[in-house]
């Protein structure tokens, strides 16, 4: 409620989206939403790593695996020193999306 509250507050903020969208993700609950939020934050913000990354784990969250290790492995080129984003390829290629 907080987070929608903050978008209806502040309709152009990439930021508010991405936070809605990652608290969804974390909590596994209103995918469909979160995802629609995380693709408008990318849109308004394209070279935010953190959106970007917010929006390939809800793909590795519902089960598109391509779509995750595409947006992962660029921005694992993008910044080569990311112990995370080597560890999250590593997820979205053997990992379980429900786990």
């Amino acid at each position: 409620a907080a987070h929608v509250k903050m978008l209806k507050e502040h309709p152009e903020s990439a930021s508010a989206r991405n936070s809605a969208a990652w608290m969804a993700a974390n909590c596994r609950r209103e995918m469909a939403a979160a995802m629609k939020y995380a693709e408008e934050a990318v849109k308004l913000d394209p070279q935010s790593i953190g959106y970007r990354e917010t929006l390939a784990e809800l793909h590795f969250r519902r089960s598109d695996r391509a779509k995750a290790l595409a947006i992962m492995t660029k921005l694992a080129e993008e910044s080569p020193r990311s112990r995370l984003f080597r560890r999250q390829l590593e997820r979205y290629r053997t990992g379980d999306p429900a786990s």
